[in-house]
C-alpha cells in the first residue's frame, strides 16, 4: 500500500522507518535539529513546498512533507484498517 506525502508524492508504506515532525526551529545546524543528523546520513528529497511539518524516512530517501504527522497517521491507521478488511 502507499501513503500519499503530498507534493504529489506516495511511498510505498513497508518502506517506512521513521516519521519526525519537524522542529518549529529553523537552525539547520543545531545539533538537536533533525535535519542535522539527516544530512549527515542519508539524502533529502526537497520537493517544493511552504512550510515542511514532517521528515519520511524511508529505505533510500528522507521525504521532506507539508502534511502534519497527524494527518499522515491518520491515513496510515486507514490505510491498515482496509487491509485488514480484505
Amino acid at each position: 500500500m502507499y501513503l500519499h506525502i503530498g507534493c504529489n508524492q506516495m511511498v510505498f508504506v513497508d518502506d517506512i522507518i521513521a516519521i519526525i515532525a519537524v522542529p518549529d526551529t529553523d537552525h539547520k545546524y543545531d545539533k538537536k535539529h533533525p535535519a542535522h543528523y539527516l544530512r549527515m546520513h542519508t539524502f533529502i528529497n526537497i520537493k517544493p513546498i511552504e512550510k515542511p511539518k514532517t521528515y519520511i524516512i524511508t529505505k533510500d530517501i528522507t521525504y521532506i512533507s507539508p502534511v502534519s504527522i497527524k494527518t499522515l497517521g491518520k491515513r496510515i491507521k486507514e490505510i491498515n484498517q482496509w487491509y485488514l478488511r480484505l
